[in-house]
Formats: structure tokens, C-alpha cells, sequence
């Protein structure tokens, strides 16, 4: 995980005259850690980082999305054969 927050060059911070990033409304800083690593700090602005997660939500939905889909192409010979059995059943009775 990189950074987001680019204070030197955001616009926000130059509009409301803001000197500090821990003063910006948008700032948001958390502790990421991994697997037997050090704790990192990541700076992260806002609006910046919930685009980035929306775009990689988006991209998991599409591959539920195509998952579900395979899933119905395997399954749809087998929808047949019930149907038929249902049919053949009811003709029975």
C-alpha cells in the first residue's frame, strides 16, 4: 500500500490555507501491518483511497459476476433433464 495524501501538490489544502496534512478534513492516517513486518504508517486522502476501493470492489463484483455465469452454463443441461423428469412424472400421474 502506497500513500495517497499528496500534500505538497493538493488543491484542497491551498484553498482552505491548510500548513499541516493532519489538519485536512480528508486526511486520514492508519497503522497497516503484515505478516512479521514492521507496522507502516500510510497517509491517505479520503476521496483519493474510496475511489481506489470502489474501482477494486468493482472488479471483484465482475468476477462474481462471470463465476455465476460458468456456473449456469454448467448447470443448464442438468436444468433440462429435471425438467423433463417433472414433465414425465406429472404425464405419469
Amino acid at each position: 500500500m502506497t500513500d495517497t495524501c499528496k500534500f505538497s501538490s493538493c488543491v484542497i489544502a491551498k484553498r482552505l490555507k491548510i500548513k499541516v496534512a493532519e489538519e485536512c478534513p480528508n486526511h486520514v492516517a492508519t497503522w497497516w501491518t503484515q505478516k512479521d513486518q514492521k507496522p507502516v504508517l500510510i497517509s491517505d486522502c479520503a476521496t483519493q483511497r474510496i475511489v481506489f476501493m470502489v474501482q477494486d470492489l468493482h472488479n471483484r463484483l465482475i468476477g462474481v459476476q462471470q463465476s455465476q455465469e460458468q456456473q449456469r452454463n454448467v448447470l443448464k443441461p442438468l436444468s433440462e433433464l429435471a425438467t423433463m423428469a417433472r414433465d414425465e412424472q406429472k404425464a405419469l400421474t
